[in-house]
């Protein structure tokens, strides 16, 4: 369905950007440079469910093939080309009330010269990956993670978001303290990534749109802009606020707010 087509569907049919190809009976999306299992498409919120096809169902030894940070997707930081794929949409949760909200969080694996004993978000992979002393943090990488020279990254991959509080920011994703059994399902379960921007754009004219959580709709913006490079600008009143998301090298998040004052 659109704006979904198959490699050999007529031209005609379906969004180029949007091609799925079929390899052994299994429906694959190729994103950036690597290869998913399509496990479901939702019509409703406007998501892509993928996995790893390097993880295997019941064996915690299978490990991701592909790596994937938010930073991959150029629309993270809102450049002028867009994704067809976005890590986050907005969300209409109330009367006046919008947030983004995060697709996906990430898996980080961790390598390091020393047992891990005294950090919990820290889950070994011993039990199942031999070699070395391995961990994977389920969330984001925080500064009190770090484990000065000891530790270094190897790998990173996705996995669905857990839990979202509306209360706070969505940059500010928790680590989950599980173990590498529960982080492995979570592997097996995939993650999702928004295709929202395509109906916004048949909708609004431009790929950014909210999606109501009370009627399951597309909203336009109206008194809340969001400009081509994600500024949030609000359009309506005095003082209108903007602010900027940039993701530093180091994996930190950096929040930038200029408050434009009103004119005289």
């Amino acid at each position: 369905m659109h704006p979904f087509r198959l490699k050999n569907d007529p031209t005609s049919c379906g969004d180029p950007r949007y091609e799925l190809s079929c390899e052994n009976n299994m429906t694959m999306l190729t994103l950036f440079s690597g290869k998913y299992y399509v496990k479901a498409i939702n019509y409703k919120n406007y998501t892509i469910r993928l996995v790893d096809p390097g993880i295997q169902e019941d064996d915690c030894s299978s490990i991701p093939h592909n790596y994937l940070y938010t930073s991959n997707f150029t629309s993270y930081y809102r450049y002028l080309e867009e994704d067809p794929y976005e890590t986050k949409q907005y969300r209409i949760i109330s009367d006046n009330n919008t947030r983004g909200l995060p697709m996906f969080q990430h898996v980080i694996y961790m390598n390091c010269s020393n047992p891990v004993r005294d950090d919990p978000a820290y889950a070994d992979t011993a039990s199942c990956i031999n070699g070395g002393h391995v961990y994977a943090i389920a969330g984001d990488l925080k500064v009190g993670n770090l484990k000065d020279d000891d530790c270094h990254v190897e790998f990173v991959t996705a996995i669905s978001y857990f839990g979202y509080n509306y209360s706070s920011s969505y940059w500010d994703i928790p680590n989950q303290k599980s173990s590498y059994s529960e982080i492995h399902r979570m592997l097996e379960g995939g993650f999702e990534v928004s295709w929202m921007s395509n109906p916004c754009e048949d909708l609004c004219g431009e790929p950014n749109c909210y999606l109501s959580e009370i009627t399951w709709s597309l909203e336009c913006p109206t008194d809340q802009c969001i400009t081509k490079f994600g500024f949030h600008i609000d359009c309506g009143g005095p003082g209108p606020k903007l602010r900027m998301f940039i993701e530093g090298k180091k994996n930190f998040v950096l929040l930038t707010s200029l408050i434009m004052p009103a004119p005289s």
